[in-house]
């Protein structure tokens, strides 16, 4: 936008002969602006100083906008916010984004940027009174006042936003973080941006009670949650693809698909891919829908890993790993007793040696939460036995 210079009707009275001989004007953009601004009830202030507006030719748009800008500035002096707002709405002042909604926060946004302006020029006058005046030294630019509107329109949608949090509606943030600007929005995933802002928003309360989440704040919520739905998808095709291959019965291929990055799971140990495949397909075939689930295979693979660490460790005579698995709670095994763990290990190791000869490679999870409640019975059927015979004891005592 071409700089006015000129200063302002209220600070001194409009003198158009004053223009004459200072820059060469035609009578005709004279007359231009002169018109634009009898449109508004303005009078056409003296100029000190030309900045560009009517330097070179002045056409009649440009002293549409530059009057119509005048004229918002000559409403927010009036004092009354619609009539602000009124003013702002005249397609000539170019203005974008207006809310007529909030037109009290503008004016008020308005009025205070305006009164700091006018301070601020009054002091440099003070300073250096020779110094040639300009009409925008007192009065907002058409950009001062876009940005004090996208000020305002940014503070109302972090409100907005706020409260969207607060009450879980996610169309409601959604409206908020397009209002302000927010980049990289995805329609389709506004539920994940509610999920992960409200997530933000309790950990920044903890740290700042009371405090809303900025609009940096919001943006890097938003591109963290565009990166998990995208994540989420892939993850999704990638289940797809390892239900396909247990169908089709190829371990290193279920192998394969189990250990793409893109499915989120558990590590996998290739050298185990006939122990993955087998107990992966009965549990698809005991499926409702014929596929596993990502969060059954989450599970599922979790445990088979486990299962596959503590056949490892059978095979190197590694107690300690054996029973590091046996009493984790990600192996899901059931009625494990810590003190009865030498004798878990016993069976499990006979059992171990007992299946390599019969060229079974792995005891499978069945195979190894039989051998516990086996030696639970056992211990269990020992001390009934114990007590049994403590009991004739005592009657033979007492006979």
């Amino acid at each position: 936008m071409h700089s006015a210079c000129t200063c302002s009707s209220s600070a001194w009275p409009p003198q158009i002969q004053d223009l004459y001989g200072k820059v060469d004007f035609t009578e005709e953009e004279i007359n231009n602006m002169k018109s634009e601004l009898e449109k508004y009830g303005i009078q056409m202030p003296a100029f000190s100083k030309i900045g560009g507006i009517l330097a070179n030719e002045l056409s009649v748009d440009e002293a549409a906008l530059h009057a119509a800008v005048i004229a918002i500035n000559d409403a927010i002096d009036h004092g009354v916010p619609e009539g602000t707002v009124a003013a702002m709405q005249n397609p000539n002042a170019m203005l974008v984004n207006l809310d007529a909604g909030a037109a009290r926060q503008y004016h008020d946004t308005l009025y205070q940027a305006k009164g700091e302006k006018v301070a601020n020029s009054r002091k440099r006058q003070m300073e250096n009174a020779e110094a040639e005046r300009d009409i925008y030294d007192e009065l907002l630019t058409q950009a001062e006042i876009q940005g004090n509107v996208n000020k305002v329109n940014v503070a109302t949608a972090l409100s907005a936003a706020e409260q969207a949090l607060l009450s879980g509606d996610e169309d409601k943030l959604y409206e908020a973080l397009k209002a302000m600007g927010i980049q990289n929005l995805q329609v389709q995933n506004k539920g994940w941006y509610l999920k992960q802002l409200q997530g933000d928003r309790e950990n920044k309360d903890q740290v700042s009670p009371g405090e809303a989440l900025t609009k940096d704040e919001l943006q890097t919520g938003v591109d963290v949650s565009n990166e998990f739905a995208a994540g989420y998808l892939k993850m999704l095709k990638a289940v797809e693809r390892i239900n396909a291959a247990i169908r089709a019965g190829v371990p290193e291929k279920t192998v394969e698909e189990l250990m793409n990055p893109d499915a989120q799971l558990p590590e996998v140990y290739p050298s185990a891919a006939d122990l993955y495949q087998r107990e992966l397909v009965c549990l698809q075939q005991q499926s409702l829908e014929g596929s596993l689930s990502h969060p059954e295979l989450l599970v599922a693979v979790e445990m088979l890993s486990s299962v596959v660490l503590m056949n490892q460790a059978m095979d190197a005579g590694d107690r300690n790993a054996l029973w590091k698995q046996l009493s984790s709670v990600v192996t899901g095994l059931s009625n494990v007793e810590d003190e009865y763990a030498q004798r878990y290990m016993d069976e499990l190791m006979r059992q171990k040696a007992a299946a390599r000869e019969e060229g079974c490679d792995y005891l499978t999870w069945n195979d190894i939460q039989a051998s516990i409640d086996q030696v639970n019975l056992t211990v269990h059927e020992e001390h009934e036995r114990i007590a049994a015979i403590g009991l004739i004891n005592e009657a033979l005592d007492e006979g």
